[in-house]
């Protein structure tokens, strides 16, 4: 590329066009914040505290981060302090307070700041630090405040607020608890019960060590590098990738990313925030040459050239090496462009080279030098490593469920970035995975969802998996995406699910269906079945559960029954399983339930229990739902009865509850338990339902 004269012009020219409007761009406005915090004000004032909260962060995030002297920055932070007080943010209230004080808030108004501070502490249950932290406001309202007027101002302000008496909300934590794992001094971000293998076929893979429970942490890892989609900049913390929910912090010079917390932004400016701060505007047009650019950022143009001139050690090597998070071991992730189409590699060449020349405006490098062509082609090793290594990260909202260590999440993800791990690179594919990965923030927890046994190799998903796809659809997707075949367990037998077949017209059975098109009975042998009428009926299915939906929504229960019927009934004539249609199943359960006509939803949530048990097993937060509400409907329709089967459905509904409970302890046991957020509504009616089949459990 370099050496075609035009090309490298346009080049040269494109990003010099790119970097001409920064070169221009003024720093931060001295005025702006403080106009800003003026309306947030009175939006306060005026209790409309969302308003008030929206105008605080743009006075934030325009203002300057100027330690050692009274700031502007300061005062926004303490009096959006008050909107999260009002709002019951304590949490977040507290680290404004402390903020606040770091930016050198203004000594003589303090004590009232602290006596808020002291509030939040006490509804949160900190009663010592609460004592502790009020006795300090009134000793600096002693020491330092002289003007009498406002003394009194200030002993009223603290009186008033320490005599309230308000309901402590019951969820005030959000901070997410991760269990601690004994980390591996071998293998970074890992548990002490795997280590390093190696695979003729596969290269690097990781074994266990020693037997794993299912729910054990196999690695918790923060990326080595990560990239916020730009429009998301407002919504996440530009370090961690954490939703900021609106308390955010500013960077020191731009306005174009938000942070999280001071920590957060301390780590990242001098980690690389401070090399691109002034560019970031123009590097977002790079995208994955961003990301690339980053590592080039963290790591220091010398480590890069020092990791070339070492090479690469040989895969088997490393089973004997340690696997640190650092760029050496980076740097020998996959990274070739052997597994990329000639037009894919010309794309990332130019991507490489855009890059190169970005890195040379940024004063990073300089053409003259002797290594600039050796940045050039690490830039396109480390696109190729993003492109075959690196995890999707997705947002869906993990909390503290607030019980049992349980954590709940939203069933929908928001695709909100991208990293690149080191230690996590190194899991393989298998369509039969027994480990799935989840994201807190950026970092990402490699988890169990089976036992392993020892020397197994654990494995996770790449995108498809035996409970999505079939064998053919599996090897197309993994050949196309990631150049290889699959050789797990599964493939090397052609395993087909049948809970995704349609039903066979010639013989009921199982007729395994590809995206394609074709399609063969795995009964009857009979091939490529005319497939327009099972998708009709499919999409006429699917509308009638759509309306469904609607009718639910406004509580029309009886209209929307007739729908789901015929729903369901569409479904059971083209699938050979139910699995493919549990959704209809469930909303119909819902309904029934909802009009009290329980012989029906039992019937449903009992075929409901077993669907749950093929796809998740029977110790699953998901069938553990579905015996639980088996066991609540039984027992509502037992106090709606008045003769003699009551005391068989109470019987049946104690055995459902106490099979339902024993797997439920057997879950809330394991390490990471967690659950999407409808899956979990059986936990509060657990005391409940006990108290009224005459149990006793031990709860938490």
């Amino acid at each position: 590329i370099f050496q075609k004269r035009m090309l490298i012009n346009e080049l040269y020219s494109t990003i010099n066009d790119m970097f001409s409007d920064i070169q221009h761009k003024p720093g931060k406005e001295t005025q702006r914040p403080i106009l800003l915090l003026a309306r947030g004000n009175e939006y306060f004032m005026n209790s409309n505290y969302t308003q008030a909260l929206r105008y605080y962060n743009q006075a934030i995030l325009h203002s300057s981060q100027i330690e050692k002297k009274v700031s502007v920055l300061s005062f926004c932070l303490a009096n959006r302090s008050a909107v999260f007080y009002h709002l019951k943010r304590f949490n977040d209230c507290i680290q404004d307070i402390d903020d606040a004080i770091k930016f050198c808030y203004p000594v003589e108004r303090l004590p009232k700041l602290l006596c808020r501070k002291s509030l939040c502490l006490k509804y949160l249950g900190n009663e010592s630090e609460a004592r502790l932290c009020l006795e300090q406001g009134e000793k600096l309202l002693t020491d330092f405040v002289k003007d009498d007027s406002i003394k009194e101002k200030m002993i009223k302000y603290i009186s008033d607020h320490i005599s309230e008496k308000h309901q402590i909300p019951s969820t005030i934590n959000d901070e997410i608890k991760i269990p601690n794992i004994q980390e591996n001094e071998m293998l970074a971000s890992a548990c002490v019960n795997v280590q390093i293998g190696f695979d003729q076929a596969k290269g690097r893979t990781i074994l266990a060590k020693e037997a794993m429970k299912i729910g054990d942490i196999v690695v918790c890892e923060k990326p080595y590098v990560s990239w916020l989609r730009p429009s998301l900049y407002s919504d996440y913390c530009y370090n961690c990738l954490k939703a900021t929910n609106e308390r955010i912090l500013p960077c020191q010079s731009c306005c174009v990313v938000r942070f999280c917390s001071l920590k957060c932004f301390e780590e990242c400016w001098s980690q690389y925030h401070s090399i691109e701060c002034r560019c970031l505007e123009a590097l977002n047009f790079l995208s994955i040459g961003h990301l690339a650019l980053k590592i080039l950022f963290i790591s220091g143009v010398e480590e890069l050239i020092r990791a070339k001139k070492q090479g690469l050690l040989p895969l088997a090597n490393w089973q004997d090496a340690i696997f640190l998070r650092d760029y050496n071991s980076l740097y020998s992730l996959l990274g070739s462009g052997k597994n990329f189409s000639g037009e894919q590699i010309a794309v990332f060449t130019v991507i490489a080279a855009a890059a190169t020349v970005v890195a040379e405006k940024m004063s990073l490098i300089s053409r003259y030098e002797e290594d600039y062509f050796k940045i050039g082609g690490l830039l396109l090793r480390h696109l190729f490593q993003i492109m075959s290594n690196s995890f999707a990260i997705y947002d869906t909202d993990v909390k503290n469920f607030g019980k049992y260590g349980i954590l709940s999440q939203n069933e929908t993800a928001l695709r909100i970035g991208v990293g690149l791990y080191t230690t996590s690179s190194l899991l393989n594919h298998s369509c039969d995975n027994n480990a799935f990965k989840m994201f807190i923030d950026s970092r990402v927890l490699i988890v169990t969802k089976r036992d392993v046994p020892q020397n197994e190799e654990v494995c996770i998903e790449y995108g498809t998996t035996i409970m999505k796809d079939t064998y053919h659809d599996r090897q197309k997707y993994l050949k196309s995406n990631f150049n290889f075949k699959c050789v797990c367990n599964a493939c090397k037998i052609k395993y087909d699910n049948t809970c995704l077949a349609y039903k066979c017209p010639k013989c009921s059975g199982p007729l395994i269906h590809n995206r394609n098109g074709k399609n063969y009975c795995a009964h009857c042998n009979q091939i490529n079945f005319d497939l327009k009428s099972f998708s009709e009926t499919k999409a006429e299915a699917q509308k009638n559960f759509d309306s469904a939906s609607i009718e639910m929504k406004t509580n029309n229960y009886k209209k929307a029954i007739s729908f789901l019927k015929t729903s369901h009934k569409l479904m059971a004539k083209i699938f050979y399983s139910n699995v493919q249609y549990e959704n209809v199943i469930d909303a119909l359960c819902v309904c029934y339930s909802a009009k009290n006509k329980y012989k029906e939803a039992i019937k449903l949530s009992k075929e409901h229990i077993e669907i749950m048990q093929i796809v998740y097993g029977l110790e699953s937060f998901e069938a553990v739902n579905s015996i639980m509400r088996t066991a609540d409907l039984l027992i509502r329709n037992a106090k709606a009865r008045t003769f003699l089967s009551v005391e068989s459905l109470r019987e049946e509904a104690k055995s459902y509850f106490k099979d339902g409970l024993k797997s439920f302890f057997k879950i809330v046991d394991r390490e990471v338990k967690i659950a999407a957020n409808s899956k979990l509504a059986f936990v509060e009616d657990i005391p409940e339902n006990a108290a009224c089949l005459k149990l006793e459990v031990a709860f938490q």
